[in-house]
Order: structure tokens, then C-alpha cells, then sequence
């Protein structure tokens, strides 16, 4: 009796440490996946943020061309501007 008793008692801790381990390993899991679809997303962002600088650097430099060949222009410079501008956003 004593001896079954020491043995339900092993296979009881037993099933408690897998049950703790699957749980931990699920989580791990979890953990993974949600960190690399973070990751993804960030990345994703700081490409879309790198294309949207470089259609402003894009559209200065083209102000800057236009303004040294007629300064007093200000109003035709803007309306440049602004159309480079959504044609480079578009072009993403």
C-alpha cells in the first residue's frame, strides 16, 4: 500500500511538471510570434517613413532648382511643391 501510495504520489508531480512545462512552452510560443509580428510591423513602418523623407528631400531639392532659376515665384514654387509632393506619397 505504502509503495502505490509513493507512486501515485511520483506520477502526480510528474503530470504537474509536464502540465507546467507545456503551459510554459505555449507561452514562449505566443511570446515569439507576437515579438516577431512587432518587429515586422516596426520595420514596416520605418520603411514607409524612410520613403516619405526621401519625397520631401526629393521635392526640396526640386524647390530649391525651381527658386534659383525665378525667385519671385513664391506662389508657383508652393503649387510645385505640393503637386511633387503627392506624386512622390503616391508613388509609395
Amino acid at each position: 500500500m505504502l509503495d502505490t501510495h509513493s507512486t501515485l504520489i511520483d506520477e502526480i508531480f510528474d503530470l504537474h511538471d509536464r502540465m507546467i512545462g507545456s503551459a510554459f512552452a505555449k507561452a514562449k510560443r505566443a511570446y515569439e510570434t507576437s515579438f516577431q509580428e512587432a518587429g515586422t510591423a516596426i520595420n514596416e513602418k520605418v520603411r514607409l517613413y524612410a520613403q516619405v523623407g526621401q519625397a520631401l528631400i526629393v521635392t526640396l531639392y526640386e524647390i530649391r532648382r525651381l527658386r534659383s532659376r525665378c525667385p519671385s515665384r513664391e506662389s508657383l514654387l508652393l503649387v510645385h511643391f505640393s503637386i511633387a509632393l503627392k506624386e512622390e506619397i503616391i508613388a509609395l
